[in-house]
């Protein structure tokens, strides 16, 4: 159970981190693309597609700390 527990944290980890780096990297793109991109339409632009990006990431992040919740009820400890 405690390799379970560890492959979890790595799984939740690796996709925060993915999500992290995603977010950086277009920040960092819009930034240099337009140094007032924020003040600008661009941003809400920016808003939409970062979320429609994130989908995936936060559906697998869901289902990670999902499979600990069965193992928390039901552990008989």
């Amino acid at each position: 159970m405690k390799h379970f527990n560890f492959i979890l944290v790595l799984i939740t980890v690796v996709i925060l981190t993915a999500m992290g780096i995603i977010f950086l990297i277009a920040t960092g793109y819009g930034a240099a693309q337009v140094p007032s991109w924020t003040d600008s339409a661009l941003y809400q632009a920016y808003l939409d597609k970062m979320n429609i990006a994130v989908i995936p990431f936060v559906i697998s992040l869901i289902v990670a700390l999902g499979l600990c919740i069965p193992k928390r009820l039901f552990s008989g400890t």
